[in-house]
């Protein structure tokens, strides 16, 4: 349900936004229908340098969660079927996934997901502050 959401959300935004960068474009503008866009087959065999930091660029370490957000996708794909488990302890099953992770992301499953992003946007906006005081 979130990564569908999610595709959608890209998908739509996308295509209204003219600033989004040609990686951007490349992974998120695609009919993930066709098994292009913001899906676990793209990403799995997406370049992590290539096409995943330059989207996530403004996080710390862009290079290395790039890596790790294929890995993920790769083992979704062989561990899952494709498919991105909904339970905390199934997304605890994929490397890189701990607790809070998993908290946010089954929470983004959820009924509620509608606040996910308003969420993650505020608690990133915290942990910058408390990392630059």
């Amino acid at each position: 349900a979130a990564i569908s959401n999610l595709q959608k959300y890209f998908s739509s935004s996308v295509k209204e936004d003219k600033g989004h960068s040609p990686e951007e474009r490349k992974l998120c503008g695609m009919s993930p229908s066709k098994g292009h866009g913001l899906c676990v087959e793209a990403l799995s065999k997406a370049d992590p340098e290539k096409e995943i930091a330059p989207i996530i660029s403004s996080i710390l370490f862009a290079n290395v969660k790039a890596r790790q957000i294929v890995q993920a996708a790769k083992e979704i794909k062989t561990r899952f079927g494709g498919r991105v488990p909904e339970t905390k302890h199934g997304l605890q099953q994929i490397t890189g996934i701990g607790p809070t992770l998993a908290d946010i992301l089954s929470f983004c499953n959820s009924a509620k997901s509608y606040l996910c992003s308003e969420t993650l946007t505020e608690v990133s906006k915290m942990k910058e502050q408390t990392e630059t005081s």
